[in-house]
């Protein structure tokens, strides 16, 4: 049972979510194509676009630009399904944001603080992570995943100071309230999708009470803190997350948000102005997406939640691989190869996502 501070938060995010102005942008690009055969995860990039700066992609390359309005929420619509595939959530403090820390709310200071904190101790106990093939700056997970090498959904392995600095992060109350917003925004624009996806974490806890997500307030299993000093992506997707599920991430920092930080949604030709302490929700897995330079003198970080198109696979094979799966029926290279193709999880998690209306 929700104690009443639970409560209280719910109504105002509820609030927030529903009483915002809310307007669509329509697209018309077909992604279906970039998901597996089993329709769980995506393919990767063969050729990623170069990076371009917020002039060039404007007025050469003729993107969108999506300004940033106290009040306004803005959701990603295919034109021909009228599908809803993201949204644009705004803050869950609703305050209007003027340029570089002027107008922050007190919560992005803090938060900003506990991330500029916990860089020191990773960078003092030499925990800097590698290059992670999206940008110059560092990253840390936390949670559970699946893939990439695993046999079966695990948490992440880290060292004694990364997860001091992770359980600081997880344990905050500002961390928990962008955590619970951004679960909120999910349920509120795609509420079969939020179940569906919050039914197969449980699935997967169920299965091996070993596994923790990040926070209670949140579906997602996963956690990434982009501790930057200037999180900066290159155009990239996340093609091992779950292709049809959103992935949360909420910008952080202190930048001239009108100058930089903006996220680049390359086959929407879109670029949306992404002010600190802001949410959107995309399908990370299939959209190619990036940011613009900040200053050097500005920080930008940010904070990610998203699940593993693995973990879906593995709960809906009785927590198996595919290759054990096959072993097990004793199935051959045909009968491997039919069953593969026959897949609808692609088609199943799109008929869930909400029409726009």
């Amino acid at each position: 049972m929700k104690d009443r501070h639970s409560q209280s938060h719910a109504r105002i995010y509820w609030k927030i979510l529903t009483g915002n102005t809310v307007r669509p942008i329509y697209t018309d690009v077909d992604l279906s194509g970039r998901v597996r055969s089993t329709g769980f995860d995506a393919l990767p990039l063969e050729s990623p676009p170069d990076y371009a700066e917020l002039d060039e992609l404007v007025t050469t390359l003729n993107f969108k630009l999506i300004r940033s309005r106290p009040g306004i929420c803005h959701v990603l619509v295919d034109r021909k399904t009228r599908k809803i595939w993201g949204v644009l959530a705004g803050s869950c403090w609703a305050q209007k944001l003027d340029r570089v820390g002027l107008d922050l709310p007190e919560d992005v200071h803090i938060a900003n603080a506990i991330i500029e904190a916990g860089r020191e101790e990773l960078e003092h106990y030499n925990c800097v992570s590698e290059s992670n093939g999206r940008g110059d700056f560092m990253t840390q997970p936390t949670g559970f995943s699946d893939g990439g090498g695993r046999v079966h959904p695990t948490n992440f392995s880290t060292r004694p100071a990364v997860r001091r600095v992770m359980a600081t992060v997880t344990e905050h109350r500002v961390f928990k309230r962008l955590a619970w917003f951004m679960a909120a925004a999910m349920r509120t624009w795609s509420p079969e999708l939020y179940q569906h996806m919050q039914n197969t974490v449980l699935a997967a806890q169920n299965n091996n009470p070993r596994l923790r997500r990040p926070f209670k307030q949140s579906h997602w299993p996963a956690l990434t803190v982009n501790f930057g000093p200037r999180t900066i992506c290159l155009p990239h997707v996340d093609f091992l997350n779950f292709a049809a599920g959103w992935c949360g991430i909420t910008a952080l920092g202190d930048f001239d948000w009108k100058r930089g930080g903006h996220l680049v949604l390359w086959e929407l030709k879109l670029v949306i102005e992404f002010p600190p302490g802001h949410t959107v929700l995309i399908p990370s897995a299939l959209v190619t997406h990036s940011n613009i330079n900040v200053a050097d003198s500005e920080t930008r970080y940010s904070f990610t939640q998203y699940a593993a198109g693995s973990l879906f696979r593995s709960v809906a094979n009785g927590s198996k691989t595919n290759k054990a799966l096959f072993e097990e029926r004793k199935m051959t290279r045909a009968q491997t190869k039919a069953w593969l193709e026959s897949s609808t999880a692609w088609e199943d998690s799109v008929d869930m996502l909400r029409v726009w209306t």
